[in-house]
């Protein structure tokens, strides 16, 4: 057992001059509830083009949608195209494609200052090694062109959500 405090009542000495001997303690307030957290950003996506193309097809702009009715502060628009053709052009063609996208998104509701268009040319396959020793690297060469089928995307993802 402890013994009774001889002095009840006494003033304690503190850092900021006398303090009563039972002070309350202070209790911080609870934080208050946050608004309803904000849904996840969606995973990046893919929209995918045709051979030699910028044009973004119908069923590929559909997969734009979702991103009409969502807020944030930037999309990027990445570029890509296959190795077929000189890098320099697949440079060109894929910016082309990201601003496809980019007018695409900007068209309907975004604000052109909300979505970055880049361009990476040949330089990120999707394909890996699985379309090498297929024959020649031309456009007649459709089995080849089938293989780098992936190669030939935009990338679109929310960079910054609000």
């Amino acid at each position: 057992l402890q013994p009774r405090d001889p002095l009840p009542g006494a003033t304690v000495q503190g850092l900021a001059g006398p303090l009563p001997a039972a002070v309350a303690p202070v209790v911080a307030a609870a934080p208050a509830p946050s608004a309803a957290a904000a849904p996840p950003a969606p995973e990046p996506l893919s929209v995918y083009f045709d051979f030699d193309r910028a044009e973004l097809r119908a069923a590929e702009a559909a997969k734009l949608e979702p991103l009409l009715g969502r807020a944030f502060k930037r999309i990027e628009a990445v570029g890509h195209a296959d190795r077929i053709g000189p890098a320099e052009y697949n440079m060109k063609l894929s910016a082309r494609r990201a601003e496809a996208v980019k007018a695409y998104l900007t068209a309907r509701v975004l604000q052109p200052y909300a979505v970055h268009a880049a361009a990476e040319g040949e330089r990120e396959p999707m394909s890996g090694d699985e379309c090498f020793d297929m024959g020649p690297e031309v456009r007649r060469n459709s089995g080849l062109v089938e293989c780098l089928q992936p190669d030939r995307r935009v990338e679109v993802s929310v960079v910054a959500d609000l």
